[in-house]
C-alpha cells in the first residue's frame, strides 16, 4: 500500500518515484489494484521496504538527486 498522492500519472501509465542507494529518483512503473482510503494496493513494481518519493518541492525527474526528511 501506498499514498495516492505518491503515484504519478502519464496517459494510461501509473508509476511512482522510488529512491536508489544513492539518493537518486528514479521512475518505476507500477500495476495497481484497489483503493482503500487515501491508499491504493500495489500489485507489482515495487519491494516491499523500498525507499519512495510521497511529496516533492520541486520538479523530479529520473535522475535528481533528493534529501530524505
Amino acid at each position: 500500500m501506498v499514498p495516492k498522492a505518491a503515484i504519478i500519472v502519464q496517459g494510461q501509465l501509473s508509476g511512482i518515484y522510488t529512491v536508489n542507494a544513492e539518493n537518486t529518483a528514479l521512475l518505476r512503473w507500477l500495476r495497481l489494484g484497489k483503493t482503500y482510503g487515501e491508499n491504493i494496493e500495489v500489485l507489482s513494481g515495487l519491494s516491499a521496504g523500498e525507499k519512495y518519493v510521497v511529496k516533492a518541492e520541486g520538479k523530479l525527474f529520473n535522475g535528481s538527486k533528493v534529501t530524505l526528511k
